[in-house]
């Protein structure tokens, strides 16, 4: 009895040549329009030119592809690391990661890792030329590695071509594949290296990744072969010789420890497919199980496993603009140069002799010859129609340009400030898409790079740092300090057994934006204007546990207005400075000031305004009203007093009828001259204890405000509540209002 075979999470090498090949005719069929899109980014004649038409195109396509990486990533993306899991070296568990460890992953990203990922070209010449290519097909499939950089193990990322590698069938995306092929086509003296290079290798337990024995064999069997029609890029066209290649296959299967092999299909018998021949295995080492092959999506429809790039869109509209060109200087060269028709006895004539230049002679002999007129309609039109569909493609490349007026057929073209505000608005809004597209996949692509480097990495190291690591290294512990507190060297050890786990980044899309932007200095012009504005914006933003980096905040501003050696301007600080400046003293600031007519104030605010004058006044009082007195100290004058105010300087004494004598009149009061207007500031905490006083009066007796505010400040002068409470029954009980 046959015994079942264990089933794995993975494909099995006999089913690999199966899953190959249905991938290669699904993803072919995409392939087949990739010559033309290449042309149009290349701005190349058509190859069915009329032999008339003269070989010139506009190339507006081509320009605006070339352009949009250029300005979408003006300098290199950036971002942080953060660590999701750290591996405990004694238990062997992921568990939560030392506060060093997030300091020092970005230390080694940012001067091991990025600077030396040269493979084809800089890191941020890749990134433009993934960006230009996804343009033109629709995407870019980018594949990362381990490499060294000398004798020293680092990681590095290079761009494939789309032809070369294939979806897991059915699918729509790299994310959503869980295996990827990739093809590999080596030179015969490309093979003969890794065969050398890989004898007596000790790696993996003592042995070489390659199978030896199974590369000489096919290296012996002379079966290299040249690249089809569909697999040859533009250049391997354009070759006169083809060269002749060992083409190897590569699956890169999602999960970890999932297998990574690559295998070698000949030729069998009959014309065909050999068996599957494994020449290399590997396993992923990713603690996350992502695989390295990130594509970078133009647009991504979810139908064509490549999405859709710009040449698509616009191809057929630059086909048109090409041919008006064309037809342009074709009609220029013959109004400069009209066709010359030739009748009769040709025997005398000499046809070479007629040609435009100054003072030439045209030997006719007895042939009649006239010069021919053609129509100019063609240049009179030209300018029109060429505007109208240069307009077109510039919409649909969402980009601006002011050479368009508005009545080429589009409104929003010309040069008036609303059509370039509007073109640059829409130009920001795709450059923008552009760099989180970028933003996302690189995110992808370093962080595997940064997860397999820092997974395979072993042993202990010593490594430079620069002085601002250093001193935050020191401050971690990882370096020591002098008795200044200041880095004891610019060195920190590595054990690279203790920072094995899993890290993920976020790059920052504005961060590839010109320094000089001026959309970037605007945004940070704002931000200091808010603050400065607002001086507890500092204390709210600390209060909600962030603090604000003014200083950064400076040096970015400066760095967008292209100031040169800032670090002149703003020196950065020692340790011991920091320390020093670490407390800020507390900002002061002006009480505000309210100014304010005295009859518009309440009660309680009119008591305090007469008692800081110095009067000696109760809220009874000031409640009653005032007395205008003209003789009363001449401090104020007041206006003249309503009909309804009592008059004290009228009115005859009167008499006591016990007695007959006449009863003393009180002294005029201070209170009863009041000033018409004053200013006032109010201290913010009694005015907090004021209103809930008042408040709590307002439900108690059910008054108005501003009798509530009067019976407050009553009871803390200490007027009885029984005589209270008589005022409130004279003046309308307990609804009483303000007279």
């Amino acid at each position: 009895m046959q015994q079942n075979k264990k089933m794995t999470s993975w494909l099995d090498p006999e089913d690999y040549s199966r899953h190959y090949y249905d991938g290669q005719k699904q993803q072919r069929l995409f392939h087949l329009p990739f010559r033309e899109f290449e042309r149009l980014a290349a701005n190349k004649l058509r190859s069915d030119l009329a032999a008339n038409i003269p070989q010139v195109n506009d190339g507006s396509l081509a320009g605006i592809i070339r352009e949009t990486p250029m300005r979408v990533l003006a300098q290199q993306m950036t971002g942080d690391f953060s660590v999701l899991s750290a591996l405990d070296p004694t238990t062997g568990e992921m568990g939560e990661p030392a506060l060093w460890f997030k300091e020092l992953i970005n230390i080694i990203w940012n001067n091991k890792i990025l600077p030396r990922a040269n493979k084809q070209t800089s890191p941020i010449n890749k990134m433009q030329l993934s960006l230009y290519k996804s343009l033109i097909y629709g995407s870019t499939p980018i594949y990362d590695f381990l490499t060294y950089s000398g004798t020293e193990l680092t990681s590095d990322f290079v761009i494939l071509d789309p032809r070369d590698v294939y979806l897991e069938v059915g699918k729509s995306s790299d994310l959503d594949s869980d295996y990827i092929f990739v093809d590999t086509w080596y030179t015969p003296l490309q093979l003969k290296k890794i065969i050398s290079k890989s004898e007596g290798v000790e790696t993996d337990g003592g042995k070489t990744t390659w199978d030896i024995t199974a590369l000489k064999k096919i290296y012996a069997s002379h079966a290299d072969q040249t690249k089809d029609y569909l697999q040859k890029n533009q250049a391997e066209r354009n070759r006169p010789v083809m060269a002749q290649y060992f083409k190897f296959t590569t699956i890169y299967q999602r999960g970890l420890k999932a297998p990574f092999d690559t295998f070698y299909i000949g030729a069998g018998d009959g014309g065909q497919l050999g068996p599957v021949q494994l020449v290399r295995k590997r396993f992923n080492t990713d603690p996350l199980g992502d695989i390295p092959i990130h594509y970078l999506y133009a647009f991504q429809d979810l139908v064509n496993p490549y999405g859709t790039g710009q040449i698509e869109i616009s191809g057929g509209t630059q086909n048109v603009l090409d041919y008006l060109t064309q037809l342009h200087v074709l009609a220029n060269q013959i109004g400069l140069q009209p066709p010359i028709m030739v009748e009769g006895d040709r025997s005398m004539t000499d046809l070479d002799s007629m040609v435009y230049s100054p003072s030439q002679f045209w030997f006719t002999g007895t042939a009649k010859v006239d010069v021919m007129e053609t129509s100019n309609n063609i240049l009179t039109e030209f300018p029109k129609s060429y505007q109208l569909y240069k307009s077109q493609l510039t919409n649909m490349q969402q980009t601006s340009t002011i050479d368009i007026p508005a009545t080429a057929g589009d409104p929003s073209n010309g040069k008036t400030p609303q059509a370039i505000q509007q073109n640059q608005n829409r130009e920001g809004s795709h450059d923008n898409y552009y760099r989180k597209q970028v933003a996302q996949t690189y995110s992808r692509v370093f962080r595997h790079m940064m997860n397999d480097y820092l997974n395979n990495m072993t042993g202990d190291e010593m490594m430079q740092v620069a002085a601002e690591d250093a001193a935050n290294l020191s401050r971690l512990d990882l370096i020591p300090t002098d008795v200044n507190g200041e880095p004891d060297t610019k060195q920190v050890s590595i054990d690279w057994d203790k920072i094995h786990g899993a890290v993920d980044i976020k790059l920052d899309p504005d961060s590839s934006k010109d320094a000089q932007n001026k959309e970037n200095i605007q945004e940070l012009s704002s931000l200091m204007t808010v603050i400065q504005q607002n001086p507890y914006m500092i204390q709210y933003i600390n209060s909600t546990g962030y603090e604000l980096n003014m200083g950064q905040l400076y040096v970015e501003f400066l760095t967008s207005l292209g100031v040169k050696d800032i670090e002149k301007i703003l020196r950065p600080l020692s340790a011991k400075e920091k320390n020093q400046a670490a407390t800020v003293p507390p900002m002061v600031f002006d009480k505000p000031k309210i100014d304010l007519k005295y009859p518009d104030m309440p009660p309680s605010a009119q008591l305090q305004l007469l008692q800081k004058l110095g009067l000696q006044v109760s809220l009874a009082d000031v409640l009653a009203g005032p007395v205008p007195d003209q003789n009363i100290r001449g401090v104020f004058q007041p206006e003249p007093a309503p009909a309804n105010i009592r008059q004290t300087t009228a009115v005859p004494p009167q008499q006591d009828p016990a007695t007959g004598q006449p009863i003393p009149q009180n002294p005029p009061r201070d209170y009863d001259v009041l000033p018409s207007k004053a200013t006032f500031q109010p201290n913010p905490n009694d005015q907090q204890e004021v209103a809930s006083a008042v408040s709590n009066v307002m439900g108690e007796k059910g008054v108005a405000p501003n009798v509530a505010a009067g019976i407050v400040h009553a009871r803390a002068m200490g007027l009885p509540e029984n005589e209270i409470q008589a005022w409130l029954e004279k003046n309308g009980g307990q609804n009483g209002q303000q007279r």
